[in-house]
């Protein structure tokens, strides 16, 4: 008879999720929905034992609906927490890369000028062409490779 009660639940806490699900819905949205809705039913047969007028069903029922509700609300703030961070991760990387990033321009003998992007690794300057310099290159080092 539990076990028959905590099937209705986590089936009204599937359905409910189902029914809300978005194209944008996260899974920690819909785990934390099932988590909920399976602790609510639980939670929810107890107190059907112990308030008057409400059954065991009705209360695993009343139970999954609450903890699905809650479940969805827990796993969205994760999920926008998640989101938040990848943000700042993406944010963090690219400040890192500017940082190791140097333009130089190489100016050319028609006037022109040509920017050439050097990358630092470590001790060393990498150049467009993966050739490695020890230091910052000048531009003449670099008028041979790149300018004309």
């Amino acid at each position: 008879m539990i076990a028959r009660m905590c099937t209705v639940g986590m089936v009204s806490a599937a359905m409910l999720v189902g029914g809300c699900e978005t194209a944008n819905q996260s899974p920690n949205t819909a785990t934390d929905a099932v988590i909920g809705g399976g602790l609510g039913a639980g939670l929810g047969m107890m107190a059907g034992n112990n308030i008057r007028g409400l059954n065991r069903g009705e209360g695993a029922i009343a139970g999954a609906l609450v903890g699905t509700l809650l479940g969805a609300a827990i796993g969205q703030q994760s999920d926008k927490a998640d989101r938040n961070n990848a943000q700042m991760n993406a944010q963090l990387q690219s400040v890192q890369e500017q940082a190791l990033t140097t333009i130089i321009n190489v100016n050319n003998s028609n006037g022109s000028t040509t920017p050439v992007v050097i990358r630092r690794s470590g001790n060393q300057y990498i150049g467009p062409r993966g050739e490695y310099y020890n230091a910052l290159p000048t531009t003449d080092q670099l008028r041979p490779v790149y300018g004309f």
